[in-house]
């Protein structure tokens, strides 16, 4: 029987699954694997400069491509580093394997030696551990398995005493999760859904995460009630093109998507749990009847009680509703053409510029939008611009917008998805929007990873020179702001000086060489945007 290094057997089994990319910050506890990965098998690895990033990255590539992401952190503080990336992608549902190293049992009192089981399950991710060297493919097979089944990260921890030991080559296939057939509604339930929609004069069509893959289905069904189309945050972008998308539904929508639910008196969920956020606390569910449709069962009233709730696979539930409907001749309503008239009205300024020296953001995103190529990946951090950014930026459908932080209202975590996600799609860029507070502290030191891989990266950087939550929370009270105010360098010399480029934007003429730098660019670039921490945005 052959054998190898279990670090060349772990390596190897990755390959067996086919990931294209593995993301993470070495160590002497994942060191060799990797090195082994790149060398011996031509893997494609990007390193990471801070942890964190890493597992975000992972994330990233994850949520565009839909596989499984993979990132490596060594033992000890290695892993402590990425917690905030671990419970966000749990809240967020992302699936993930993270190969982590565990301090030398032989070393009782090392430095970096901590028991990681409980770290890694307190932030809600799932744990495995590498049993012995010739379990090491299976251990990791399993870790997959769960990540995919689990829809969640899923930690393998890898003694670091077992880098070097011999382990049998395996010879097993690799054990994939089969194919699961999408699951049909019940009769019963799908009747009763049937009576509340057709009894409907001004439905809502609202699609989730759960309901990324049932685009069409939906559309036929919203087109058929003569219903708007409307999606949680985290499923922005599946109706884009539709004359009557609403957009985000829920605290974040638009004044006008405000007010077609303001009228409506039925709500189609599928795929979405209708969190707090999305219903603004059940405000917006009040006096109307809601379907809600997942194929989690523990999704549906974990919030909000609707009237009617089917356990079934978004795209199957939406089409048994349409052949109903074509069967009954159903006449569809005209909610739809009213909701599209409103959605062409242009958005109202409601005061002026603001200090000199300072742009309006909505300005800026509006320009943005129809400069940069329509085939792009847009990736949002947290922070007041996003409320503006998801509004008015836009991308082709929801793999290609991403809101990274909104699991877990963590600001920084943007920059390690985006460069994941420009990993995975070099053939488009990839739009990073931050804050200048969430930028600084999670990506100006991958502006150099994202260097060093020539990705095609453009991060705008909504520069308000404060921590904007908190600024907000102190002036509208009628206090002093000094404490949420910040001083940066200049963010455009130093993104040039880091080996890319950078432009700031101070006036609307230096638009002008925004185009230019966004038609000419040839690495990553960087736009600092100055706005009044006072007036971000004079639109509604």
């Amino acid at each position: 029987m052959s054998t190898t290094p279990s670090y060349a057997a772990l390596a190897q089994r990755l390959r067996e699954h086919r990931v294209e990319v593995v993301f993470g910050l070495v160590g002497d506890a994942n060191l060799f694997f990797v090195d082994h990965w790149v060398r011996a098998l031509g893997g494609r690895y990007v390193g990471a400069v801070h942890e964190a990033n890493a597992v975000m990255m992972a994330a990233g590539q994850a949520r565009t491509t839909g596989a499984v992401g993979v990132a490596t952190v060594t033992h000890g503080p290695g892993l402590t580093n990425v917690v905030t990336p671990l419970v966000e992608c749990v809240k967020s549902s992302i699936p993930l394997v993270v190969i982590a190293g565990r301090t030398s049992d032989q070393r009782r009192h090392a430095p970096q030696k901590i028991v990681q089981r409980p770290l890694v399950e307190a932030t809600g991710a799932g744990f495995e551990e590498a049993r012995a060297a010739d379990t090491v493919a299976a251990d990791l097979d399993h870790a997959f398995w769960r990540a995919r089944a689990e829809r969640r990260p899923i930690v393998l921890e890898v003694p670091i005493d077992l880098m070097w030991q011999e382990a049998a080559v395996s010879t097993d296939p690799v054990l994939v999760p089969p194919a699961l057939s999408p699951s049909a509604p019940d009769q019963d339930a799908v009747d009763t859904a049937l009576g509340i929609v057709m009894s409907a004069r001004r439905p809502i069509v609202l699609a989730g995460q759960g309901a990324l893959d049932a685009r069409e289905p939906l559309v036929r069904l919203a087109r058929l009630l003569g219903a708007p189309l409307a999606c949680t945050a985290q499923a922005k972008g599946l109706f884009a093109g539709e004359a009557a998308d609403l957009g985000i539904f829920g605290t974040l929508s638009t004044v006008t998507t405000q007010q077609v639910i303001a009228d409506s008196d039925c709500i189609l969920a599928f795929g979405a749990s209708l969190t707090p956020e999305t219903t603004d606390r059940g405000g917006l569910l009040d006096g109307r009847a809601v379907v809600q449709c997942d194929v989690d069962g523990s999704a549906i009233g974990r919030f909000v009680r609707p009237d009617a709730a089917i356990v079934a696979d978004a795209a199957a539930t939406a089409t048994e509703l349409v052949r109903w409907l074509e069967e009954a001749d159903a006449e569809p309503s005209t909610f739809a053409e009213r909701a599209a008239a409103r959605l062409a009205e242009p958005p109202r300024r409601l005061a002026g510029p603001g200090r000199p020296g300072t742009v309006d953001l909505q300005d800026v995103l509006r320009h943005l939008d129809t400069v940069l190529p329509a085939q792009r990946t847009v990736v949002v951090d947290v922070g007041r611009f996003a409320l503006h950014t998801l509004r008015v930026l836009s991308a082709t459908d929801a793999r290609s917008w991403l809101w990274a932080g909104a699991g877990f209202a963590s600001i920084g975590l943007g920059a390690g998805m985006a460069i994941g996600a420009a990993a995975a799609r070099p053939e488009r860029p990839t739009v990073l929007l931050a804050g200048d507070g969430g930028f600084v502290l999670g990506g100006l030191n991958e502006f150099v990873t994202a260097v060093q891989h020539g990705l095609d990266l453009v991060c705008v950087v909504a520069n308000d020179g404060s921590y904007g939550a908190e600024h907000i929370q102190l002036t509208g009270r009628g206090m002093d702001p000094a404490l949420s105010l910040l001083a940066w360098p200049d963010l455009a010399a130093v993104a040039t000086a880091l080996g890319g480029h950078g432009v700031t934007v101070t006036t609307p003429g230096d638009l002008a060489a925004v185009d230019e730098a966004i038609a000419g660019r040839t690495g990553p670039l960087l736009v600092d945007v100055r706005l009044d921490p006072d007036r971000v945005t004079s639109y509604e």
